[in-house]
């Protein structure tokens, strides 16, 4: 749904990251319309949640036909770089990180937001290392009616998408977070997911997830 920038505020005298919504190429009139009022709608929806753990929106805005948010910049990597570079993390580092994004999401789901789109590319990292969770409401939604290989959407994101995300009438709610969170981790630990065969085989046939009390 869009692409992201490194940019620089002459006002603010800093570096940005500027995310700039891109319909996929074909697409409907309608539907662009209608994905141009849902980034609208969740870019005002994340610029309300601020939280140490959430990236922070600065700006949201259209100039020339343009349609694009000011985030700010963070520049010390993801989580994917860092299991990349680093394969298995130790289970104290997979826990502070595990347990920041807990922090972050568990504040946006108390204000009635929910990611849908949690994995390690959308994890990072600042200097100090603080962990901030990335794209808040901004992800590609997997909303009712909307499958999560609808055009062509990244194939790393169904490896930890909820049992509810493969259904096309499925209710995507704080429960997904948390699984998605839950398989993060399990990577974190393991260096690597489950065998997307083995995984397919209980994540199909299951039912949704369910919480039964606040889980943050």
């Amino acid at each position: 749904m869009g692409a992201v920038y490194k940019g620089y505020h002459l006002r603010l005298r800093t570096d940005v990251a500027v995310k700039i919504m891109k319909p996929p190429p074909g697409i409907q009139p309608s539907e662009a319309e209608e994905r141009l009022e849902r980034f609208w709608r969740e870019a005002g929806i994340a610029a309300s949640v601020r939280h140490q753990n959430l990236i922070n929106v600065l700006d949201i805005n259209e100039e020339n036909g343009i349609n694009y948010i000011i985030m700010d910049y963070i520049d010390g990597g993801s989580l994917r770089d860092l299991i990349d570079r680093e394969g298995k993390l130790s289970e104290s580092e997979a826990t502070r990180i595990c347990y920041e994004v807990a922090q972050g999401l568990g504040y946006a789901h108390r204000k009635g937001v929910v990611h849908r789109d949690i994995k390690p590319e959308n994890i990072l990292m600042d200097s100090e290392d603080r962990v901030i969770v990335a794209d808040l409401g901004l992800a590609k939604p997997l909303e009712r009616g909307h499958t999560i290989t609808r055009y062509g959407e990244q194939l790393a994101t169904w490896k930890y998408a909820a049992p509810e995300q493969w259904d096309p009438d499925g209710e995507i709610g704080p429960q997904a977070d948390v699984w998605m969170l839950a398989a993060t981790l399990y990577e974190m630990l393991d260096g690597h997911l489950p065998d997307p065969s083995t995984a397919l085989s209980y994540i199909l046939p299951s039912g949704d997830t369910q919480i039964s009390h606040q889980a943050f």
